[in-house]
């Protein structure tokens, strides 16, 4: 199997988001963080903030809490399978 250049670039932008290290940029992303974790943990790369901004989107917003494996640790409902 040889990976095409389309492939390959795919990668490579996908490494880069993954790993690119930043702070938040985004008021939205910096309250989700601190109502979520408070302030025991940082955000390292832009792929950490994209994903607290698509949890608030789809969870928060619509106010589904314990469809959440997050909300659910936060509201003391903890899965078997998930703790932070």
């Amino acid at each position: 199997y040889r990976e095409s250049a389309n492939e390959a670039g795919a990668r490579k932008v996908g490494e880069l988001y993954e790993f690119y290290p930043k702070k938040l940029s985004s008021e939205t992303a910096e309250t989700v963080m601190f109502e979520l974790f408070g302030d025991d943990y940082s955000i390292n790369s832009a792929m950490f903030e994209q994903g607290l901004l698509e949890l608030k989107k789809n969870y928060c917003d619509r106010q589904a809490c314990l469809d959440c494996e997050i909300g659910k640790v936060v509201l003391g409902r903890e899965s078997e399978d998930f703790r932070i």
